[in-house]
């Protein structure tokens, strides 16, 4: 039975490194190279700055690679073209009974960047305060600064929310999912796009008609549906 490995959210699927296919991918790659279980494990550990030990735990399922660039470079590393070969579907294993009390929390998580989303959408990606606050006499010089600090504040009161509910959550996989998704995902959403120059110049099209830039709705349509991926197999 698989211990403590990560949930990957790809393509909008939980997948699981597979210790499985690792162990047989592992007996064929240490045949090849004709090594020993231990100078494989060593080989390969060298080659992905982890310990030999480690690598031995990935084979038994006691854990997993943190991280799906190290299990890229591990596929590397085995001579396999496609690193889904190490995954396998963590849905199973993503649905779980958790208590009310759990349900309540992640409740509260959700709740709290559904507030985000709907103060980022309405207010045009908080592009909207730019005019109050000239009008309140900030000078232009600053008010792009303020527009990040009225954005940061927002997001930070998402963070206050996911950290009072870390003695509830710690422990389900689910809660390392959030913490990427309220730190980088919801910061993303207006991380660039609060200058002058993206509020009132005109966005530049690449030649086959995409924009190398977000509208507000659509990254408020993707931030809303990465979190309902997140929290599906739990609500």
């Amino acid at each position: 039975m698989q211990k403590d490995t990560k949930n990957f959210i790809i393509d909008g699927k939980y997948m699981q490194f597979d210790s499985v296919s690792f162990k047989d991918l592992f007996t064929s790659g240490r045949k090849k190279a004709d090594m020993s279980v231990l100078e494989y494990e060593t080989e390969l550990g060298e080659a992905l700055s982890v310990s030999s030990n480690a690598i031995h735990n990935w084979r038994f399922g006691m854990n997993g690679p943190s991280d799906l660039e190290t299990i890229k470079q591990l596929a590397e590393c085995l001579d396999i073209s496609d690193y889904m070969l190490l995954l396998k579907d963590g849905k199973e294993n993503m649905i779980m009974q958790i208590s009310e009390r759990q349900k309540d929390s992640l409740k509260r998580i959700y709740d709290a960047v559904i507030e985000y989303l709907d103060k980022f959408q309405q207010s045009d990606g908080f592009n909207n305060y730019w005019h109050e606050l000239c009008r309140q006499g900030v000078e232009p010089k600053n008010v792009e600064n303020m527009l990040y600090e009225i954005a940061e504040a927002e997001q930070h009161k998402v963070e206050l929310v996911l950290s009072k509910e870390y003695i509830e959550l710690h422990k389900l996989p689910v809660y390392s999912l959030l913490e990427e998704f309220v730190y980088d995902d919801l910061g993303e959403t207006y991380n660039g796009k609060l200058s002058y120059a993206y509020r009132f110049e005109a966005g530049v099209e690449n030649i086959d008609g995409t924009r190398d830039t977000l509208t507000t709705d659509e990254d408020y349509t993707l931030a809303l549906k990465k979190i309902n991926d997140i929290l599906e197999a739990y609500m």
